[in-house]
């Protein structure tokens, strides 16, 4: 659906968004909560895709150049630190401020920064990806980009 509104694809995208960042932030999964939790975490991975349909539409058009490449090397690890700071419960903002996460009983929700740091990856590929790559491969079967 969002795919086919052409330019206006963002429209629907960003209320989409902000409620699937508002429910992780707020809210929290178990292994054995109802499935409607885990919903923005299914919802993350179709938005990645689109995100990453419309980002190798506008690459082909214009091409990478020094600033797009930059900036999304500058996107992706911050998304790689946030993932990690928040997989390891404050790991990074202990040494800045912090943590602004809500401590939750359930598992934090990581879905938003991983596929960030997924999508980054398969629009320009680089050493990380091939460490993705070799782990999978290694340990949990045939799984590519």
């Amino acid at each position: 659906m969002t795919l086919t509104l052409r330019k206006f694809w963002w429209v629907p995208f960003i209320p989409a968004y902000y409620w699937v960042l508002n429910e992780g932030w707020n809210d929290y999964r178990t292994r054995h909560s109802v499935m409607r939790r885990h919903i923005p975490t299914f919802l993350t991975g179709s938005m990645a895709a689109v995100i990453f349909v419309m980002l190798d539409t506008w690459v082909k058009a214009s091409g990478f150049r020094l600033l797009p490449t930059l900036l999304l090397r500058v996107v992706e690890f911050s998304a790689l630190a946030l993932f990690l700071s928040i997989a390891f419960h404050g790991l990074f903002f202990i040494w800045v401020h912090d943590n602004t996460v809500p401590k939750t009983p359930g598992f934090p929700f990581v879905s938003v920064s991983l596929t960030t740091v997924f999508v980054c990856e398969m629009m320009l590929p680089s050493a990380l990806s091939s460490i993705f790559k070799w782990r999978f491969l290694r340990y949990g079967g045939n799984i590519s980009f």
